[in-house]
């Protein structure tokens, strides 16, 4: 639920206009359709005639998102293929019925679902809200809306199969469809590309999110190039990259910007931190 704190709260109240809403497995992303934003003052309004309907909020942190993200996010999420997506348990089910509000504090954006009163089984309910959950958080980090409807297709499926060396840990916690074609093993790292990023995983468990243009076979040939003239200028300056990859980032950064016009984004910026 959107609460009035100390903080200034701007409510919002979206009237969209969504185009035809085809399923949206095997396109690139999801159209947005046409949105009219309009802003009401310190008070979410909302349908108080259904005393029977169970709520429940979801909070993610928005000081780093802007308003434009949000308001695609919330077009997504009333595409119909969605509401199928995350709520449907598989065979001649019905979806749940849903409706959300949404509102925008300082540094938070809130969603408050509302399902109807035929949602009367626990289990049902969580497996809807980890799926939303699941979905929004994995759009604001960066994932297509491909990678996330295949993820959150194949966490309905208890028996499927799995590559060869495929931690179990991958699907049952972080939901990485086996399907998925465009990822590989390294040592002890499972790589996942995805669009403009790679998550990289070790023994399971998220390690870090990197620029997937340096996965890219057009440009390996520049990585390699930027990375050796990165060392060399290290090098020069008694720099030895051992505790911290940060400083040797940086130069590949400026090698490949500079001399080969490639804008590559560091493992550091793409985290939040700047070396």
């Amino acid at each position: 639920m959107c609460r009035a704190r100390t903080l200034a709260v701007v409510s919002i109240v979206l009237a969209i206009q969504l185009e035809s809403s085809a399923d949206p497995v095997g396109r690139a992303d999801i159209s947005p359709g046409n949105l009219l934003l309009y802003t009401n003052h310190l008070e979410l309004l909302r349908d108080q005639g259904r005393p029977n309907e169970r709520s429940f909020d979801l909070m993610f942190d928005c000081a780093n998102l802007s308003l434009v993200s949000i308001t695609n996010m919330i077009s997504e999420l009333r595409e119909p293929a969605f509401v199928r997506l995350v709520s449907q348990e598989g065979g001649a089910q019905k979806p749940v019925n849903f409706r959300e509000n949404f509102c925008l504090e300082t540094d938070y954006f809130w969603v408050e679902f509302f399902l109807d009163q035929k949602v009367n089984d626990p289990a049902t309910q969580e497996k809807f809200e980890k799926r939303v959950r699941f979905y929004i958080n994995g759009r604001f980090s960066g994932h297509t809306t491909n990678f996330l409807y295949q993820a959150v297709q194949e966490s309905k499926l208890t028996n499927i199969s799995v590559p060869f060396g495929f931690p179990l840990a991958l699907k049952t916690e972080q939901w990485v469809p086996s399907t998925w074609t465009n990822m590989f093993f390294t040592n002890t790292h499972w790589t996942v590309i995805d669009g403009s990023f790679a998550w990289v995983y070790s023994n399971g468990n998220y390690f870090e999110k990197r620029d997937s243009k340096e996965y890219a076979p057009e440009f390996k040939v520049q990585f390699e190039s930027a990375r050796k003239q990165a060392l060399e200028v290290l090098k020069a300056k008694n720099i030895e990259p051992i505790d911290s990859d940060a400083p040797l980032n940086v130069e590949i950064q400026r090698v490949l910007k500079t001399k080969y016009h490639i804008d590559w984004q560091t493992p550091e910026e793409l985290h939040g931190f700047q070396y």
